[in-house]
């Protein structure tokens, strides 16, 4: 029925929607916008999670590296991150 489909998948994928979302938001909303240059080091926030977590979600924490290197296997973010911290 109808019921149990909005029971047994809509209201999960709904919600996992949103905790998507709201992780994304995460990376993307925490810097300010700038209009007037596109720079992902003052636009995207990488984050700091655990090593589990960044297994699980294919590096998607090293979200500066991400824009950065767009094309980059996340594999590599962690190095990449190293640099940035080291550089700058």
């Amino acid at each position: 029925s109808l019921l149990n489909y909005f029971l047994l998948a809509f209201f999960p994928m709904l919600i996992a929607h949103f905790t998507t979302m709201l992780y994304i938001h995460t990376n993307h909303f925490l810097s300010p916008l700038t209009h007037e240059m596109d720079d992902p080091l003052i636009n995207s926030t990488s984050l700091k999670n655990s090593w589990i977590v960044d297994k699980v979600f294919s590096n998607f924490s090293h979200h500066t590296e991400h824009h950065l290197f767009p094309a980059m296997s996340s594999s590599h973010y962690p190095k990449i991150r190293k640099l940035l911290l080291t550089l700058y």
